[in-house]
């Protein structure tokens, strides 16, 4: 028997492909103001919050460089992407809160990106009313890896941490669930797991589906 009483959802790369989206729209504001937007430095930016994303602008973008306005690029392309394109799920989404929903789990969401992003993403899957509390950037002071964003979310669900089975994609992100000290699984999406994540992940999935089979 699972003691878990609620499964906290990271949102970005885990229920929604909107990693792919982030990095295009990073390509582009590389080609528009010219600057050295490399693979790896965008990869270097998944999981973080905006605030928390600076150590990377720091470490690989020029001195003086225009960060408000490519920050500002960014958000405007991708919001252009979703409006054209929608937002793809990440496998059979709503089939998966329903599985979880009808064993018993309180559904949540613990989240780097803006009330704003939360919103438009899972209005536009209509899978908002699974979500019995979101926590999302505005609402934390440190984003992952700190663990702030999983130990508020289980706080606001009147749970303990090790209740709560978190399920991420980035490695920032599991350093934070791991931090909080929920059970952490790992779903890769674009960064596969190290040796050091590895060990703090009690699961590492191929697919969002495979979630089923655990709980």
């Amino acid at each position: 028997m699972r003691h878990w009483k609620a499964i906290i959802f990271d949102m970005d790369g885990t229920l929604f492909d909107t990693e792919t989206i982030s990095m295009k729209a990073w390509k582009r504001v590389g080609e528009t103001l010219q600057l050295p937007t490399s693979d790896e430095f965008i990869l270097s930016l998944i999981g973080r919050t905006r605030k928390d994303q600076q150590v990377v602008f720091d470490s690989y973008m020029p001195k003086d460089w225009p960060q408000e306005e490519a920050c500002s690029l960014h958000t405007q392309f991708k919001k252009e992407e979703k409006l054209k394109n929608g937002v793809p799920l990440m496998g059979d989404v709503k089939g998966l809160l329903d599985t979880v929903k009808a064993k018993g789990y309180t559904i949540a969401m613990a989240t780097s990106a803006s009330a704003e992003d939360v919103e438009f993403n899972l209005n536009n899957a209509d899978i908002q009313h699974y979500f019995e509390a979101i926590i999302s950037d505005e609402m934390i002071t440190h984003g992952k890896p700190a663990p702030d964003v999983y130990l508020k979310t289980a706080q606001q669900l009147n749970l303990s941490p090790q209740e709560c089975l978190v399920v991420e994609d980035s490695l920032n992100g599991v350093r934070a669930a791991f931090g909080a000290g929920t059970t952490v699984v790992m779903i890769p999406d674009k960064v596969q797991p190290t040796k050091e994540i590895k060990a703090m992940c009690n699961y590492i999935l191929k697919s969002l589906d495979d979630l089923k089979e655990i709980v």
